[in-house]
């Protein structure tokens, strides 16, 4: 799809956000013409700096070669505009420019998802809960989703491959770094086991501590609602959380 090459060039400069991209795709009437739009249309949104770094940016990057890249890498790239481009990111009023994924994406598809997640210093009553509900949720048909973090996030991932569901694990980096790298085994497992890794950020892209709220985001806007199991009160559970609250979901 011809939309879906834009989509990923606007997803690799860094600067332009969901909200952005969606006022100029609504100024320009496509991804296409807001890529290919001139220095005097992109002023007014994107302002006189920004618009000079990007044309600049678009000048020296081959969208068809960064596509070639991400399959030799096995790594999907989903535009917003795609026809199999999760549903419940397309409800949202700023669905992600796109997103990176490493796995079998369809499970992105699956009808029921819910998001398990919580404090990385679990307790053992944090363990025993978040084991069970898992558990519950693999019985009853749901793709599970966390972060793949220390604490429960581990434990949500583990769980699920134990009980041979489906899980998908939001990264905070690139799909194809591991963070953090202790658990490179559910990562490997998660993959193989037909689940998925997902990000908004490109391949290569480190983790900082910046970056987690846009995965807590991207957590929340792929389930159908978000169950916390244990959190302290500036948890960045809670915040997972705070995002679906705002997105409506439970």
């Amino acid at each position: 799809m011809e939309s879906n090459l834009y989509c990923l060039g606007f997803s690799l400069f860094p600067g332009i956000g969901s909200v952005t991209f969606g006022k100029l795709v609504d100024a320009f009437g496509s991804a296409k013409f807001a890529w290919e739009s001139d220095e005097e249309g992109l002023i007014p949104i994107l302002g006189e700096k920004k618009t000079s770094l990007f044309i600049e940016f678009r000048q020296q990057i081959d969208l068809v070669k960064e596509e070639e890249k991400l399959k030799e890498k096995d790594i999907l790239f989903l535009g917003c505009y795609d026809d199999i481009f999760p549903l419940l990111l397309k409800k949202l009023v700023h669905p992600p420019i796109g997103i990176y994924v490493k796995g079998k994406s369809d499970v992105l598809l699956c009808a029921k998802s819910i998001g398990i997640v919580g404090t990385r210093k679990v307790t053992q009553y944090g363990q025993q809960v978040t084991t069970l509900l898992t558990q519950q949720f693999v019985e009853e048909g749901f793709v599970v989703v966390s972060g793949l973090a220390l604490g429960v996030d581990g434990i949500v991932h583990k769980t699920c491959l134990d009980c041979h569901g489906k899980t998908i694990a939001v990264l905070g980096s690139g799909v194809d770094i591991c963070v953090p790298s202790s658990h490179q085994y559910l990562y490997d497992k998660i993959i193989s086991g037909g689940g998925c890794v997902v990000s908004t950020f490109p391949p290569g892209h480190q983790s900082t501590k910046g970056l987690f709220p846009a995965r807590n985001a991207l957590i929340a806007g792929l389930s159908e609602g978000i169950i916390v199991t244990e959190g302290a009160a500036d948890s960045g559970a809670l915040i997972t959380a705070s995002y679906a609250e705002k997105m409506g979901r439970p």
